[in-house]
């Protein structure tokens, strides 16, 4: 999805004065793509796409190497050997030599945030996880996509609400903010690479491989509304105790787990909207009431959903810099505690 180059060597220079480009707000409307911040090791942009229908697009290659952060919608990522649901739960990692196809489920669209990095901040970063990411600075990354974690996900939208304030936006706030986005994607990435793996036949794997991202594309396109596991595991053929089991095993979450955690992130969008009602957005991203999906957003943030509608509101991106890293965890809360475990069903 990304076609996008470092335009000159003068903007790799360490001294080089990043640039935000003019605001899409203030201009008086979104293009389909665009670049939001300029710095000399980094492009933070975005693209909106609409698709016309749910096929396969034609072949790109990233030309760079990118981290792209799905902010609301759903896709499929099509490349050699490998097919993936790309939805707000996951962070992708394009090395600039991948070729990929995309299509959209059902044709619905969406909307990512993308993060074009320079060979010498990915060696920076990458080092303490890869030691030799130096000697492949054009291919570094040696997974397609992981977990986005909690603080990884407020950090983009975040980075991307103050961006898109254009010549307004505060342009060390902005760079420190991409800096930790960069570094807490790819820690949370080794981190989740590091769970024990599971043994078994390849093809039983590639079987429930391909039925967990059934199941994914399924719950991104119908988040808001109250599916039951039998109409899951009817959706993909499978019994539903052993799709709880499966799901979690290949994805490190329950299925319902899963679920809210996009209900979350699709609500923390609609935050921006300064009109939004707390109670509304609640039951319109599919929770029974404002008391659950209070008590699941402070248990998954480790903070109430009043105070991240503060900050998208006023595009306040100091505050989420300060929440504490939890690579120890990464599917769980920014807070330093782990929630429980819940059922699938």
């Amino acid at each position: 999805m990304i076609d996008l180059r470092f335009e000159s060597s003068a903007r790799r220079c360490g001294c080089a004065e990043p640039i935000f480009e003019p605001s899409p707000r203030a201009s008086g409307g979104w293009p389909a793509r665009g670049v939001l911040f300029n710095a000399s090791t980094f492009q933070l942009g975005y693209t909106r796409c609409r698709p016309v229908n749910d096929g396969i697009g034609p072949e790109n290659q990233s030309g760079v190497n990118v981290l792209a952060f799905p902010r609301r919608g759903v896709f499929v990522m099509h490349m050699p050997g490998e097919t993936f649901v790309a939805d707000p739960n996951i962070v992708i990692f394009q090395n600039a030599d991948d070729i990929f196809r995309t299509s959209h489920p059902g044709g619905q669209g969406d909307d990512t945030t993308w993060v074009a990095i320079s060979p010498e901040l990915v060696v920076e970063t990458m080092r303490e996880f890869d030691p030799g990411v130096a000697d492949r600075p054009m291919h570094p990354f040696a997974t397609s996509h992981a977990p986005s974690s909690p603080r990884t996900f407020l950090l983009q939208r975040l980075a991307f609400e103050h961006a898109a304030r254009g010549r307004q936006a505060d342009a060390l706030l902005v760079a420190e903010a991409v800096h930790e986005l960069v570094t807490e994607a790819i820690s949370t990435s080794n981190a989740a690479a590091a769970r024990k793996p599971v043994h078994m036949r390849s093809s039983t794997m590639k079987v429930h491989i391909e039925t967990s991202e059934a199941v994914k594309s399924l719950l991104a396109r119908r988040f808001s509304e109250r599916l039951t596991l039998d109409e899951i595991a009817a959706h993909v053929h499978a019994a539903p105790c052993h799709l709880c089991r499966l799901f979690r095993r290949v994805v490190g979450l329950p299925i319902h787990r899963y679920l809210n955690r996009l209900r979350l992130r699709e609500a923390i969008t609609r935050f921006a909207d300064p009109s939004a009602n707390l109670a509304g957005v609640a039951i319109d991203v599919g929770f029974a009431s404002h008391s659950h999906f209070t008590d699941a957003f402070r248990r998954e943030f480790g903070v109430p959903p009043s105070q991240v509608r503060q900050w998208m509101v006023q595009a306040d991106l100091s505050e989420v810099i300060r929440i504490p890293q939890n690579n120890r965890a990464p599917f769980g809360a920014c807070s330093l505690r782990e929630p429980e475990s819940m059922p699938c069903s």
